[in-house]
């Protein structure tokens, strides 16, 4: 990204740069806002990779699944205890 950018400015250090300066600097804030935006979005959606989004709908997908092996393991074994108990 370059050098840190002071972002904690006065009136009075505004007011006493030259609107080349302002502009300049709000240009350099600019375009490391959109660095770290391009940043942030290939970590979150993986740019061609998987990101962190694509991993956390596999996981929540493979939970819904074991939960879904689980309760009918749970319902299958109360069934066949019913049925024994009947029997």
């Amino acid at each position: 990204m370059g050098e840190p950018i002071k972002i904690a400015f006065d009136m009075d250090d505004i007011e006493k740069k030259s609107d080349s300066e302002k502009l300049n600097m709000l240009l350099h804030i600019a375009f490391s806002n959109h660095e770290a935006l391009l940043k942030h979005g290939n970590v979150l959606f993986g740019n061609g990779q998987e990101g962190i989004c694509e991993r956390t709908r596999k996981v929540v997908a493979a939970t819904k699944v074991l939960w879904g092996l689980f309760i009918t393991s749970v319902c299958g074994f109360a069934w066949a205890l019913f049925m024994h108990m009947k029997g």
